[in-house]
């Protein structure tokens, strides 16, 4: 799931993460280090500018330590799918495994192991 640039919850979910980054004290290149992304990103995420998928929003909620729901509008959980803040709360709590192994991918690239190629 990506929300799509230009997209009124992509800008209201980028001023979310904005005012918690701020109210942690991280600069963007500090949460962007964090979340395997660069200060511009996280500076395109938090104006909106930036297509934004489920997992980048997961890995940055864990970043500050809040639910990814969190910076979710209201009328967004409800509005698309129909779920509930629990509803949409459990689902995310069903992608750890997704995002170890993403985690274990960047730890993978990071120390050299190079870019995945998809085979045919």
């Amino acid at each position: 799931m990506a929300f799509k640039q230009g997209n009124a919850g992509l800008v209201a979910i980028g001023r979310n993460i904005a005012a918690k980054r701020r109210e942690k004290g991280l600069a963007q290149a500090a949460l962007g280090g964090m979340v395997g992304l660069s200060g511009k990103s996280i500076a395109r995420i938090e104006g909106g500018k930036q297509r934004l998928s489920l997992a980048i929003l997961y890995l940055i909620a864990r970043a500050l330590g809040v639910p990814a729901t969190s910076f979710i509008p209201e009328e967004l959980l409800y509005r698309s799918p129909g779920y509930t803040l629990e509803q949409a709360e459990r689902i995310l709590e069903a992608i750890p495994e997704f995002t170890l192994a993403v985690e274990a991918h960047v730890k993978k690239l990071r120390a050299g192991g190079g870019p995945a190629t998809a085979s045919a």
